[in-house]
C-alpha cells in the first residue's frame, strides 16, 4: 500500500542576510528572538548585552560549541553566525593543517576548496540537529562582494553575492530558507544633457532595505512568500516568518 505524508515535522528556519560593511547586519541579527551569537569577528558592540561564544582561534572549537548546544539545555531560540565569511577563514586554516601547507591555494587542482566543503557539511549537519531537536532558528550573517557573472544567454555582468568561495556560497544558499540582500534603497534618475543625450544617476534616501527575490544585480531567494523588497526591520521579517 502506498504511504506518504502530507505534513513535514516542525523545525527551525535558516536565513542568510548579507550586505556591505556597516549596513546593519549585526544589529538585525541581535533583534531575532533570544539570540546567541557565534562570533567570528569583533563586531558585536559592547552595549549589546547578548550571549555569545568567544571568537575561536581554531575550527575545532566551532564544532565543540555546536555539540554543547545540542547536548545541554538552554533558552536560546536563535543562533547567529557573525559572520560566515570569517568562519570560512577558520575552515581554510583547518584544511591547511590537515594538508600540511601554509596556504589553501597550494593544494593542487583547487582541491583545498573541496576539502573545505567537508567542514561546512559537518557544521550544517550539527545545525540541522539544533533546528529539529531544539527548534532553533539559524541566521547566517555575511559580507557581500561583487563578482562577475557569465550569463549563458547574455553578456557578462557584475552582481552582489556572499563574500565566500563560490562552492561554499552555493552550499549555504541552497541550505537557507531565505537569502536576503541588505542594501540602501537606490533609485535611478535620468537627466537630459542636451543634444539627445541622457545621463543616468543613482539617488537614494538612506533607507535600508532587504531584497528578497533574485535579480540580475544580486543573489536572493525566500520560501516565505516575501515580496521583492522589505524594510530592514525585524518586525517586517517576522511578519513573513511567523505565517
Amino acid at each position: 500500500m502506498l504511504e506518504f505524508k502530507t505534513k513535514r515535522p516542525k523545525k527551525g528556519k535558516a536565513l542568510t542576510i548579507y550586505g556591505k560593511h556597516g549596513i546593519g547586519k549585526t544589529l538585525i541579527g541581535s533583534q531575532f528572538e533570544s539570540p546567541l551569537f557565534f562570533l567570528f569577528e569583533d563586531g558585536l558592540p559592547e552595549e549589546m548585552e547578548i550571549p555569545f561564544f568567544d571568537i575561536p582561534s581554531e575550527y575545532k572549537k566551532v564544532e565543540s560549541n555546536i555539540s554543547t548546544l545540542i547536548k545541554e539545555e538552554h533558552d536560546r531560540k536563535t543562533l547567529v553566525f557573525d559572520t560566515v565569511d570569517w568562519l570560512e577563514k577558520l575552515i581554510f586554516q583547518q584544511v591547511c593543517i590537515d594538508e600540511n601547507v601554509d596556504s589553501i591555494e597550494k593544494i593542487g587542482y583547487a582541491k583545498g576548496y573541496q576539502y573545505a566543503l567537508r567542514y561546512w557539511s559537518r557544521i550544517l549537519k550539527g545545525i540541522d540537529i539544533l533546528r529539529k531537536e531544539k527548534l532553533m532558528d539559524i541566521v547566517f550573517l555575511a559580507h557581500s562582494q561583487i563578482k562577475s557573472f557569465s550569463s549563458p544567454i547574455d553578456d557578462s555582468y557584475d552582481r552582489y553575492t556572499l563574500a565566500l568561495h563560490k562552492d561554499a556560497s552555493r552550499l549555504i544558499q541552497e541550505y537557507s530558507d531565505a537569502v536576503l540582500f541588505a542594501d540602501y534603497e537606490i533609485f535611478t534618475i535620468k537627466t537630459d544633457e542636451g543634444f539627445n543625450k541622457k545621463k543616468t544617476k543613482g539617488s537614494g534616501t538612506g533607507k535600508r532595505v532587504l531584497y528578497c527575490e533574485e535579480r540580475p544585480g544580486y543573489d536572493a531567494k525566500n520560501r516565505f512568500y516575501m515580496p521583492e523588497k522589505i524594510d530592514l526591520n525585524i518586525n517586517e521579517i517576522y511578519k513573513y516568518l511567523k505565517r
